[in-house]
């Protein structure tokens, strides 16, 4: 004799239209628990907000100056800013860079992340 239900006396499937889903938990906007900075331990590594660890290489070195180079630097807080141009020094732990601008902004080498020598930029073309 058959009972009800598509599988006897098993019960409800785990799975399919009937069966009980997992509820998740809520945060509700009251909660006083204070979530840990973002990726605090792991902000030098490049573990972002999406989950995923970006892999963060430094390839830039003194032997790169006078070339045009990006440095990604790890401010306070976890940020990360970019920095492009050229490569001035790079002298007792600290690199010097010349922006398209004319500006020099100078980087803790230790705080840099990531960087690597670009392409020259482009002649800009007359208008016409």
């Amino acid at each position: 004799m058959r009972t009800s239900g598509c599988h006897g006396s098993r019960g409800p499937r785990p799975w399919g239209p009937g069966a009980p889903r997992p509820r998740r938990a809520r945060r509700d906007a009251h909660d006083d628990t204070e979530a840990p900075p973002p990726h605090a331990a792991a902000a030098h590594r490049g573990v972002t907000d999406l989950g995923y660890a970006a892999r963060l290489r430094a390839l830039v070195t003194s032997d790169d100056v006078g070339r045009r180079v990006t440095l990604r630097v790890l401010l306070s807080g976890g940020v990360f800013s970019d920095i492009v141009g050229v490569l001035e020094s790079w002298e007792h732990g600290v690199a010097t860079v010349r922006r398209r601008d004319g500006t020099v902004t100078e980087v803790i080498t230790n705080d840099i992340a990531a960087s690597k020598v670009v392409p020259q930029e482009p002649a800009r073309r007359p208008p016409r």
